[in-house]
């Protein structure tokens, strides 16, 4: 359970120190960031308006989905219980048959 939350923080924290590492007076990240920039904004842009999409056309399913619920459904109402129980039933095998089913279940 302690890795579960110290191996994402380790590994975030050694990212963190590898793209802070100054290179021409500037961090990695800044440099990366002049590299990837746009493109990486395109895709964020892009991820957030799939995303939204998403969510609308699953919005949609659910509110059809509770649409066709019908509003009012047959209900039984029993205050009573039953008088009689059943009895399981006796094991009504004879000799040959108990023979085969400890066969069938011992392979």
């Amino acid at each position: 359970m302690i890795s579960l939350i110290l191996k994402p923080m380790m590994w975030f924290c050694l990212s963190f120190l590898v793209l802070s590492v100054p290179i021409n007076k500037e961090p990695v990240f800044n440099h990366l960031t002049n590299i990837f920039g746009e493109s990486a904004q395109d895709l964020i842009d892009d991820f957030g308006t799939k995303a939204s999409q998403s969510v609308k056309v699953g919005k949609r399913a659910i509110e059809q989905l509770f649409q066709t619920i019908p509003q009012n459904s047959d209900r039984v109402k029993v205050k009573q219980s039953s008088a009689n129980k059943e009895a399981p039933p006796e094991d009504e095998y004879t000799i040959e048959e108990r023979e085969l089913l400890k066969q069938i279940l011992t392979e």
